[in-house]
C-alpha cells in the first residue's frame, strides 16, 4: 500500500512541474493540459486508457474533492462505450465538466 502510494505521490509531482513549465494563454488551455498531463501520469500501461484505479489516481492528482461513491459514478457516467476503460478524451471532457459545473468540489 506505501507502495502505491509513492507511485501516485511521484506521478502527481511529476504532473505538477509539468504544469508548471507551461505559460498558460486561458484557463480552459491550461485547465485541459492539466488534465492531459494527469492521465498521460496515471495511465497504468493501458495504451492510452484508464482503468477505474487509475481514474481514481487522476482525480486525486488534480485535487478533486469527491467520495468514493461519486467518484463511481462519474466514471460510469463518463465511460461512455463501457469497457471499463476511460479515453483520455473522456477524461478530458469528464474534468471540465468537474470545473464547469462543481468548482467547489476542486482546489
Amino acid at each position: 500500500m506505501q507502495q502505491d502510494q509513492n507511485a501516485l505521490d511521484e506521478k502527481c509531482s511529476v504532473t505538477e512541474l509539468q504544469l508548471l513549465s507551461h505559460d498558460s494563454q486561458s484557463n480552459l488551455a491550461h485547465f485541459l493540459r492539466s488534465a492531459r498531463a494527469t492521465f498521460d501520469g496515471a495511465d497504468q500501461g493501458l495504451g492510452g486508457f484508464l482503468n477505474f484505479k487509475g481514474f481514481l489516481d487522476a482525480l486525486q492528482c488534480l485535487g478533486v474533492d469527491m467520495t468514493y461513491h461519486q467518484r463511481l459514478a462519474l466514471f460510469m457516467n463518463s465511460e461512455l462505450d463501457q469497457d471499463g476503460l476511460i479515453t483520455r478524451k473522456e477524461f478530458s471532457e469528464t474534468y471540465l465538466r468537474i470545473l464547469l459545473f462543481s468548482p467547489n468540489s476542486w482546489h
